[in-house]
Formats: structure tokens, C-alpha cells, sequence
């Protein structure tokens, strides 16, 4: 059977803008397969959001946004306590507005983690107990068009890049009986002023999930059910003339659901998140749902 997993909360942007709504990557790991050893594998992730906001024509126009990423990431490890994630995602976003429909892609902002386990994985041989802290940096790899935002032609939302380093740290606490178990994480992200002094709001994540492994023949499944709290911070149009973006920033409490399915050293998982709570850019950015899935090849 497979060793408890960990889990860790890897945030990009959770952004709108002055005159549209929406988001860019935001991305987490969740439940991971064994404690120790490597992998690397292939994730899928969809926000699809409505925004609302008027223009000289029309007093309230609607747009409705689709931010998609596809991540090679992987982890390997450094001895039974120190391990290290690598993150590279390609980004699509899709903006559909009454004459005026965006497309953005390209690879996206690279991050880096590393986290240390401060505790042996059991106590005895049913109960298991593993603590996670750790951080990294997001790199400025992905793409940033300020001339097409400085003409209203691009969103600083919409870009597959941020052009900023952002400093992150996580905590991670994953506690299991027998079969059964219950895992919290926490992270934050430090941004930065990127080259062009925008800087995104700093943001907070963190969740509760409980999980139950069930034994299927030659497969392993797990099913997860728990909730999610993000919070971002105001962007700043001009962070070195202190000007805030006020129609960024707010909170969302979701609900979310899904499995892990695991045949070999061959990984499958899916989560779906419903928002049961959001106040995002003073309401006028409305988050539909979001989920993610990803595939991935186990080393031991």
C-alpha cells in the first residue's frame, strides 16, 4: 500500500483588474503519494470566472474568463527529510467580451520549493504523523506584455507571466490512522514590484481535507473531501508611488472534492472546488469553479 502523502499549497496570481474580472494561475498540490522519493507528472488546471463592469457604450458589460495551465512539475528528494519541487507551467487564458475576446499563452512564472520534514513519518505501526516546512521563489520566466496593458489591449491578469520574483513559504501537517486521514496546509506568497512597478497582492492559502485509502485489487483510491481559504491583497498600479489597484484583492472559501487513483507506480488525481463563499474586486468578479487533475509516474 502507499505511504501517506503530503501535501503543499504552490500559489501564482489570484488577481482581477479596474475594468474586468478574473484570474491568473493559481495552482496547489494536493494529497501527494508517499512521503519520501520522487516523481514527475503532468497537471491540468481550469478557473472559469463572470465579470462585470461598465463602459461608455454599455452600462454594465459581462465577460466571462477561462485560465487554464498545464504544469510538467516533479519532486526529488534528498534523504528521508529534505525535499525538492520543481514547477514549469504553460498558460492559457481566454477572455470573451462583446467585440472584444482576448487570448493569452505562453510558459508561464518557474517556481522552486524546498521543504524539510521535522518529524519521522510514524509513531507506531498505525499511526503516522509527518510535519513539512518549507519555501521557494517564483521566477520571472513567463511572458509579460506591458505595451499591449499601457494601450488597455492586454490585462495584467491575462498575462502568462507576473515579471517579479515572489518569495513563498509553506507548512504542511499530515496526521494518519490506519487508513484514514486528515491533512493542513498553509502557504503565503510575497510579491514583489515587478520591472514595470505592478505589483500583485500577496496572498494567503490555506486547507483542511480529510482522506480514506481503499484497496481495489492492483488499484489504490482515495477519496478527499475538505475546504479551501484564499486571500489576496490589493495589487498596486504603482508600487513606488504607493497607487492601489482597488478593484483587486478579496477572499474565497470553497468547498472541494475528489479522488487519487493509483495502479503501480502510476498516480491519477482529480479535485473539483465550489466557491460557497467569495468577495472578490468589490463583487464585480464572480469565481464559477475551478478543478484540477494530473497524472504522474512515482520513483522510489
Amino acid at each position: 500500500m502507499l505511504t501517506t502523502g503530503v501535501s503543499l499549497i504552490v500559489t501564482f496570481s489570484t488577481l482581477a483588474c479596474g475594468v474586468c474580472g478574473g484570474g491568473a494561475s493559481n495552482q496547489y498540490l494536493g494529497l501527494l503519494p508517499q512521503s519520501k522519493g520522487g516523481f514527475v507528472g503532468l497537471q491540468y488546471q481550469m478557473r472559469d470566472f463572470t465579470g462585470r463592469h461598465a463602459t461608455a457604450s454599455q452600462p454594465v458589460n459581462t465577460s466571462r474568463e477561462y485560465y487554464t495551465t498545464l504544469q510538467l512539475w516533479g519532486r526529488y528528494s534528498l534523504g528521508d527529510r529534505l525535499q525538492l519541487f520543481a514547477f514549469l507551467p504553460y498558460i492559457i487564458n481566454n477572455r470573451f467580451e462583446v467585440n472584444n475576446n482576448q487570448r493569452v499563452n505562453g510558459i508561464g512564472d518557474a517556481t522552486i520549493l524546498a521543504n524539510y520534514c521535522l518529524t519521522k513519518r510514524l509513531t507506531d505501526s498505525k499511526l503516522k504523523h509527518i510535519v513539512l516546512v518549507g519555501g521557494g521563489i517564483k521566477l520571472p520566466t513567463g511572458k509579460y506584455d506591458n505595451a499591449a496593458i499601457s494601450k488597455a489591449d492586454g490585462l495584467p491578469n491575462m498575462q502568462a507571466g507576473t515579471k517579479s520574483v515572489d518569495v513563498l513559504f509553506n507548512t504542511n501537517y499530515t496526521i494518519q490512522y490506519e487508513n484514514n486521514g486528515i491533512n493542513l496546509d498553509a502557504s503565503y506568497a510575497v510579491t514583489t514590484p515587478n520591472t514595470y512597478q505592478y505589483k500583485f497582492g500577496n496572498r494567503l492559502q490555506f486547507g483542511l481535507q480529510g482522506y480514506r485509502y481503499l484497496s481495489l485489487k492492483a488499484f489504490n483510491v482515495v477519496p478527499l473531501i475538505g475546504g479551501r481559504f484564499e486571500n489576496t491583497s490589493c495589487d498596486y498600479e504603482n508600487y513606488a508611488t504607493e497607487l492601489r489597484n482597488t478593484m483587486t484583492g478579496g477572499t474565497f472559501v470553497y468547498l472541494s472534492a475528489g479522488f487519487q487513483c493509483y495502479y503501480k507506480n502510476v498516480g491519477f488525481q482529480f479535485n473539483f472546488h465550489q466557491p460557497v463563499y467569495q468577495k472578490y474586486a468589490d463583487r464585480m468578479v464572480i469565481n464559477n469553479y475551478k478543478l484540477d487533475s494530473g497524472i504522474y509516474i512515482i520513483f522510489k
